[in-house]
């Protein structure tokens, strides 16, 4: 079983009315197949947590069976 999770860091600036506040949204999507698990064609779930703002850091993993493939940070 592959697991494909995205995690987005957000900030919020004072520009936009924040005081530096931060927050994620990360979205997993469980499959048999990789490809399928990588665009989210298999079963999804996804949780935001503290501020809404603008993203400043991505983090994609992909795993099979609880062994890392990949862990790309943009």
């Amino acid at each position: 079983m592959f697991k494909y999770t995205v995690t987005e860091y957000q900030q919020c600036p004072p520009s936009l009315g924040g005081n530096w506040d931060s927050g994620t949204y990360t979205r997993v999507c469980f499959s048999n197949s990789p490809k399928k698990a990588t665009t989210f064609q298999g079963a999804t779930c996804s949780r935001f947590t503290g501020v809404d703002g603008c993203p400043i850091m991505e983090r994609r993993t992909l795993e099979r069976n609880g062994k890392v493939i990949f862990d790309i940070w943009d």
